[in-house]
């Protein structure tokens, strides 16, 4: 069972020591931590209901609260309540790419959804270096076999229009990454999404750094997206875990991306200017 994270401040209960503590409580108002610390308390006294209001009365307050968001997502998991336990747990990493124990809880609420493939990425996300290493391995090689393998497209005669995936609110740019998953900007909602064989998507990536994104592409080379933000006259790189950095700024609408992999080079296409950017990239 998922223990709960606490943060221990001026504010905080006095916890179980089975539980697992985080600092960085500077960084989040006193009002949020209270309304937390209300919900570890509930939590102890067996009202999981109660404590998950709490926890959300804390992300209200503060969206970035990533323990918050974690805690909401381990209750919903005892709960057995997995969908919701999916989403939590993918907000708690989009917030704290590094938290490796939410990533493999994320992975764990996938399994749940029978959604093997999205779980076997994220739990291949976790590096060697990391203490959850090895139980992720386990877990990776416990997930193998259930993998069951794409169904292979219908030979057709003449063009024929499905839809793949829904539920995109300005959907722009697709680019296909490693392991065949899709990558879809989504425009109005400044999100990337990383959409799987099936269709089903999950958040890859979101924040300040992404607005107005309509250009996407992949560079293996690098395993990273290049993504031409519309609304900020940038390019910006994803890296595997859906951490954003700027690439290249001063880039008028930037629409359209093409990576040339011979030469090491990303063309723009500048609707502001008229014109076609080339940036070099390190090799």
């Amino acid at each position: 069972m998922f223990a709960l994270k606490t943060m221990r401040s001026r504010l905080s209960l006095l916890l179980a020591a089975s539980l697992i503590a985080s600092a960085a409580f500077a960084q989040t108002s006193p009002e949020a931590i209270r309304n937390y610390n209300q919900g570890m308390e509930a939590y102890q006294q067996g009202k999981p209901t109660e404590a998950i209001k709490k926890f959300q009365r804390a992300t209200e307050i503060d969206p970035n609260y990533a323990d918050a968001y974690y805690n909401i997502g381990s209750l919903y998991y005892q709960m057995k309540q997995y969908e919701s336990a999916r989403e939590m747990f993918q907000k708690a990493v989009n917030l704290r790419p590094t938290d490796t124990q939410a990533k493999y809880n994320l992975a764990l609420a996938l399994e749940k959804l029978s959604r093997t493939e999205e779980a076997l990425s994220i739990l291949s996300q976790i590096p060697p270096s990391d203490p959850k290493y090895a139980q992720a391995k386990a877990k990776i090689e416990e997930l193998k076999p259930a993998l069951k393998p794409a169904a292979p497209a219908p030979v057709v005669d003449k063009p024929t229009l499905q839809v793949f995936s829904r539920g995109y609110d300005g959907p722009t740019g697709i680019t296909i990454g490693p392991g065949g998953f899709m990558y879809v900007a989504n425009y109005t909602k400044n999100q990337i999404y990383k959409v799987g064989a099936n269709g089903d998507k999950t958040v890859f990536a979101q924040g300040e750094l992404l607005k107005g994104p309509i250009g996407l592409v992949y560079n293996p080379k690098n395993n990273e997206l290049y993504v031409a933000n519309y609304l900020l006259n940038n390019v910006v790189r994803i890296n595997a875990s859906g951490k954003a950095s700027v690439l290249a700024t001063g880039i008028g609408k930037p629409y359209n991306l093409y990576l040339d992999t011979v030469n090491n080079a990303l063309y723009v296409s500048e609707q502001e200017h008229n014109a076609i950017s080339r940036i070099l990239l390190p090799r």
